[in-house]
């Protein structure tokens, strides 16, 4: 877990990830989660429970502002998924403030589909305790494989900026160089740096605290590919099994 300090903008920023779930039909956390100090102030990024559907709610604690939910399934557990979120509230469209893309394409399609007016602030990238694969009370745990996690604090990005087509017209990942904002960070998850598996890589210092791991806490694959056709590309370290509150 992490408590964001103040941000770059709380109104605009880019989550990226690449995941492989080890349990489908079962409801867990597929990204980062915020609450606030009041109970049911909250941002979710996750999948449903039996339809495994990509979900995203913010609570204000007494209404969800924000409940979308994909109608495309994500049950392939042999996959890598690169997972984005893209907040820009600023927008004037209500499609351009909320964006979602799964292996650089963009969904487009919901079976759940309310969105926040023009310039309102999400729980994400407020001064709050964030964590990555669990909800901030501890539940829904992410049960899967978990690599290159990367926040940008005050930008909009694009899938480009994050992967790529390679020759077999695999969409693989590929360096992100540019900047992150205040509380923007880069996880690699690897143990050999000085703050271990929540050590920041992106010069920011923005390190989490990794706690709560379960019986596949020592199972660190290093070099894990994505898979699906004979074309691999590396992730880096990846972190298996339930992850960390953070």
């Amino acid at each position: 877990s992490r408590t964001f300090g103040t941000p770059t903008d709380q109104n605009k920023w880019t989550y990226s990830c690449w995941i492989k779930r080890a349990d489908v039909g079962s409801a867990m956390a597929a990204g980062l989660s915020t609450a606030a100090a009041s109970y049911g102030d909250e941002s979710n990024l996750e999948f449903n429970a039996g339809a495994d559907l990509l979900a995203f709610g913010s609570s204000n604690g007494s209404s969800w502002t924000t409940s979308l939910q994909s109608d495309k399934v994500f049950r392939d557990s042999s996959a890598w998924y690169h997972l984005m979120a893209v907040l820009d509230t600023d927008q004037a469209s209500s499609d351009d403030r909320w964006k979602w893309y799964v292996n650089g394409t963009q969904i487009t399609s919901f079976s759940t589909n309310t969105r926040s007016g023009q310039s309102t602030n999400h729980y994400t990238n407020s001064a709050q305790s964030h964590t990555i694969g669990s909800r901030a009370d501890n539940s829904l745990k992410f049960d899967g494989y978990m690599a290159m996690v990367i926040f940008v604090d005050g930008q909009a990005l694009g899938p480009t900026d994050f992967g790529k087509v390679n020759d077999d017209g695999v969409w693989v990942p590929q360096n992100y160089t540019g900047t992150y904002g205040n509380n923007g960070y880069k996880l690699t998850f690897d143990s050999s740096q000085t703050n271990g598996i929540g050590h920041d890589s992106s010069g920011n210092g923005n390190n989490w605290t990794a706690t709560g791991f379960d019986e596949y806490s020592a199972d660190v694959k290093v070099f894990f590919p994505v898979t699906g056709t004979a074309s691999t590309a590396a992730l880096g370290t990846t972190l298996r099994g339930t992850t960390p509150n953070g």
